[in-house]
């Protein structure tokens, strides 16, 4: 009997460890070291520096991961080992990812799941279309913004599988940049009324509808008195499910004044929310 109970304690406790397992870990990968964006403990995302220890033990055992930006998956790489503290900031933690495949820019985003986490296909409309242009020229308006419309990304997914697609945009005036190393540049706004807006069309009831993600309008040029210059780069760089719900997220890059980051967000039912974030800066 003795012997009976010992093994239904372990098979209980080898139970219990599995399901404490993370069902994820993001990783974001950039120029200089691949960063642990989070791990999905349960249903609930944990930052880095507050990983459980059977996420610290997941990631030093090594990750299957799979890669994917905003044309979906785009190849596999194995991940984790060794976690440390970010060069720059004291609250990241990196790890290390090792991949064959050469990434088209910077950032791009890693998964370890036991899902697909692009169930969709992505595709891209050319940032020219009249059809967004005339868009974003229309929002400008309703916004009193002078300046011209100038469509960065326009991008076309079914995000939550309901059948119809939708809409992805990002403008921005001064135009969205990269530089030699096919990173982000950080875009500072110097006149009143340069922009970054970062938008999505979803048909509702019939309806298309228009959500915006984020917005930055530069309402007076910083002149050096007060505050920090604000900069106007937001980037859609990834859409994936990063969670196993069969809906996928939007990742939005963006730099601030010394510092840079992730946003992402889901739809909701009524409306898009910020799931999760990472960010670095002095």
């Amino acid at each position: 009997m003795k012997q009976v109970f010992i093994g239904l304690l372990l098979t209980s406790s080898l139970i219990a460890l599995a399901q404490s397992a993370p069902k994820a870990v993001l990783l974001r990968l950039d120029l200089d070291e691949t960063v642990i964006v989070g791990a999905l403990e349960g249903n609930k995302w944990v930052d880095a520096e507050d990983l459980s220890t059977s996420s610290q033990a997941a990631i030093a055992g090594g990750l299957k991961s799979v890669l994917f930006n905003n044309t979906g998956v785009i190849g596999k790489a194995m991940a984790g080992g060794k976690v440390s503290i970010g060069s720059t900031c004291d609250w990241v933690r990196v790890t290390d990812i090792s991949t064959p495949v050469k990434l088209p820019y910077l950032p791009t985003y890693a998964i370890a799941a036991a899902w697909n986490p692009v169930p969709r296909a992505i595709s891209s409309i050319a940032n020219t279309n009249a059809t967004y242009q005339k868009i974003i020229a229309d929002e400008l308006q309703q916004r009193k913004i002078a300046k011209p419309a100038m469509v960065s990304q326009v991008l076309q997914v079914d995000l939550d599988n309901d059948k119809s697609n939708e809409v992805l945009i990002v403008a921005q005036n001064p135009r969205l940049s990269f530089d030699a190393q096919n990173r982000l540049n950080g875009t500072y706004g110097s006149e009143k009324g340069e922009y970054s807006l970062v938008l999505v069309r979803k048909v509702i009831a019939g309806k298309v509808q228009t959500f915006s993600l984020s917005e930055r309008v530069i309402e007076k040029p910083f002149d050096g008195t007060s505050g920090q210059p604000q900069v106007l780069t937001q980037f859609i760089s990834a859409i994936a499910d990063i969670d196993g719900d069969g809906k996928m997220e939007i990742f939005v890059d963006d730099l601030v004044h010394e510092g840079y980051g992730v946003n992402i967000y889901n739809w909701n039912g009524k409306g898009f929310s910020k799931i999760l974030e990472w960010g670095c800066g002095v």
